[in-house]
């Protein structure tokens, strides 16, 4: 149940359940010295005093005289004051800011703040960045911009605050508006490492992988070691009680969290990798730790790490169809008091074929090591994660026997391994990159190899382990974007005859000015919302034009955008409750050539019909017409909730796009409830037309 700070009066506020509530959230840096809720709590104390002494001296015009508020007192810190009032200009009563929100010397409120504040961040309705060490006037995508260099990006709690909330919207250290991280998505791409998908609302966290994520956060900061874990909660969606105190211990908990709750063993893949190269043994560097990382840093190599399912682990090998089910080892995690128990498909080095080809001259050279390595475990087999590189190498971990004289020879260790050549030894690796060609001619040697011995080869076995600790069965996680139809859509259709119902008449559309700002510093400029009911056939069309701006200072393509937006009624029944809407979006897409010293501009524009065709390799929604989206009928009662029904395109913002590098940018469009600084008192319905476009990227056409 967090608090609030009410925008206006400056007193707190708690809230039950924060997913009914409209509010603005607060992200930033953390000064040296910040107001805390003890800080506050004793300046609204000394507002009380202030109201108390003046209703005793004027008890008859107290009332007249202005309110007194904390926002009067000189001692309020000027980040509380700016964010306070940019939220109230924006309609919003509420906002949560994390420095002086929580009761720290609470531990009970400090743990629900820590496990709850990535859902706090994902239901807010913008979240306001604010970056103190941003010029008013920058461009952004400069590169050597106050924006890259902002040490918001280097901080460990603001990666969730920039991934969580639907809205963000970054501001100068005057209060200027810089932009959404939708429109600077390309940027933040190159700043964060976070992907495009995930920074636009393409995709879920789900999608990305355990080492992707992880990597992230690899090079950001926090204060206190135990921050680096539980800034990364909302990021896998699990939960750990806070210890601080506890130092590194907390990563290595939220590890093993990870491991019961995602089945993605490629939280496994940290550390240096290297490919497969002629060598016929490696030996384990000694005094490192093991199966967990100690920090999320042990990633910075991980960020090209795609986690696999079963089904593409067993295509990928190419042995799918001669099993004809699953065999593929289960991503099941057992702890022991030693280790952790786990099933894995182990290769054992002697039946890697570009092993044997060099083990003749090697193992002669290097089967006793040098003086450095003789007498350390040796590497006996591979373990195949269950992932692989984007490049499509698979990922291994080199293993040895934890000890040779163990009962159970199952026991293995898993270390930075090195090749016995003294240049190495300076950079052990801990994973390895194998081509599947590699891995297939491999397993078909174990199988052959079980055929001589006469047992069955129709599998390629795989082998419970035990390494050195982890989990059980993990669960999938849940969404963070809810595919749900609108939960409190407004009823703009009205009966006229007993079976048949058209649009009411007082219902009003517009187009969403919030967005404005966010096109305008885009170039691009959005028309007023045309209107177009047609009663005999229960339906209404909207249409609206994007617009590049027009600049003198330079030569620009001008580009037109018509967006059309159209409604249905739908009686699914006679009965008065089976009714329902679709909503589909199309565009029309026009580029005019920009004028050319060797000869006449074309004419000719580049037709939405074209631009179908050209985008369908990048592998993303970008018809010229959406999906027909279903709304169901409903009251205009307030939501948090804006969105009824949306569509994304893919459009070219470059006429020449024959070429084999063009200009691309994303369109969103959303049918939507209007925001708090829009919304109307009265009881007409109103509903508007969103358009959002990212930065222009560049799109390298495949050979």
């Amino acid at each position: 149940m967090p608090r609030f700070l009410n925008t206006s009066t400056g007193e707190f506020v708690w809230i039950v359940d924060p997913s009914k509530e409209r509010y603005a959230i607060l992200s930033h840096t953390w000064d040296d010295i910040e107001q805390t809720y003890d800080d506050i709590r004793n300046l609204q104390a000394t507002v009380e005093e202030l109201v108390k002494d003046r209703q005793s001296s004027f008890p008859s015009s107290s009332t007249d005289l202005p309110s007194i508020t904390i926002f009067d007192q000189p001692s309020l810190f000027d980040k509380i004051k700016g964010i306070c009032e940019f939220a109230r200009n924006a309609g919003y009563t509420l906002i949560w800011i994390d420095a002086c929100c929580i009761d720290k010397s609470n531990s009970a409120e400090l743990s629900e703040a820590i496990n709850s504040m990535y859902e706090w961040y994902r239901l807010a309705d913008v979240c306001y960045v604010y970056l103190t060490d941003v010029h008013d006037v920058v461009d952004p995508s400069l590169p050597d911009s106050s924006f890259r260099r902002s040490r918001w990006h280097t901080r460990g709690w603001t990666l969730q605050e920039l991934i969580a909330p639907e809205h963000v919207v970054f501001l100068t250290r005057g209060w200027h508006f810089l932009g959404t991280r939708v429109g600077l998505a390309s940027t933040l791409q190159e700043i964060t490492g976070i992907d495009f998908n995930i920074l636009t609302g393409m995709a879920d966290l789900e999608d990305i992988s355990v080492a992707r994520r992880m990597s992230w956060a690899a090079r950001r900061k926090t204060s206190r070691v135990e921050d680096r874990a539980y800034s990364l909660l909302g990021i896998f969606g699990v939960h750990i009680s806070p210890i601080y105190g506890e130092n590194g211990n907390a990563f290595l908990r939220l590890q093993e969290e990870i491991i019961r709750t995602i089945p993605d063993q490629s939280i496994f893949a940290w550390g240096p990798s290297r490919g497969l190269e002629c060598t016929s043994r490696w030996w384990v560097q000694p005094g490192v730790p093991c199966l967990l990382a100690s920090s999320p840093s042990a990633f910075e190599h991980a960020s090209d790490v795609v986690h696999l399912s079963a089904s593409q682990f067993e295509s990928r090998i190419g042995l799918a169809s001669r099993m004809g089910s699953s065999w593929a080892p289960p991503l099941h995690c057992v702890f022991t008091p030693q280790g952790v128990r786990i099933q894995l498909l182990l290769i054992p080095l002697t039946d890697l074929p570009q092993v044997l080809e060099d083990t003749v001259d090697v193992r002669q050279t290097w089967a006793e090591g040098c003086d450095d390595c003789r007498g350390l475990p040796i590497a006996t087999a591979i373990a195949l994660l269950q992932c692989q590189s984007k490049g499509g190498s698979f990922i291994a971990l080199p293993l040895c026997h934890q000890d040779e004289t163990r009962a159970s020879r199952e026991a293995y260790a898993i270390a930075p391994f090195m090749s016995c050549n003294h240049w190495l030894h300076e950079a052990p690796f801990r994973t390895m990159h194998i081509e599947g060609e590699v891995v297939k001619a491999a397993i078909e040697i174990g199988l052959g190899r079980r055929i001589i011995r006469s047992e069955k080869p129709s599998t390629p076995s795989p082998m419970e382990v035990l390494l050195l600790r982890h989990s059980r069965q993990p669960l999938l996680r849940k969404s963070r974007h809810p595919r749900s139809a609108l939960k409190n859509p407004i009823n703009m259709w009205a009966p006229s005859q007993p079976h048949a119902r058209t649009i009411t008449s007082n219902t009003t559309f517009q187009v969403a000015h919030e967005d404005n700002e966010e096109l305008g510093a885009l170039g691009f400029q959005m028309s007023d919302l045309e209107h177009d009911a047609q009663p005999e056939q229960s339906r209404v069309l909207l249409s609206t034009t994007l617009t590049t701006l027009t600049r003198r200072s330079e030569l620009k393509e001008s580009q037109r955008i018509q967006i059309y937006l159209t409604l249905t009624h739908i009686a699914l029944g006679e009965r008065s409750g089976d009714l329902d809407t679709t909503a589909r979006f199309s565009i029309e897409n026009y580029i005019r050539p920009p004028v050319r010293t060797n000869g006449a501009a074309s004419p000719n524009a580049s037709p939405a019909a074209d631009h179908r065709a050209r985008v369908d390799e990048l592998e993303a929604p970008c018809a010229d017409d959406s999906e027909e989206t279903r709304i169901e009928e409903f009251s205009s009662r307030s939501s948090s909730q804006r969105t009824l029904a949306e569509a994304t395109f893919i459009v070219h913002d470059d006429a020449d796009w024959m070429t084999s590098t063009f200009g691309l940018r994303r369109l969103w469009l959303r049918l939507q409830r209007p925001g708090p600084s829009s919304a109307s008192d009265t009881a007409t319905p109103v509903l508007e037309l969103s358009a959002k476009l990212s930065e222009r990227f560049l799109y390298h056409r495949r050979a």
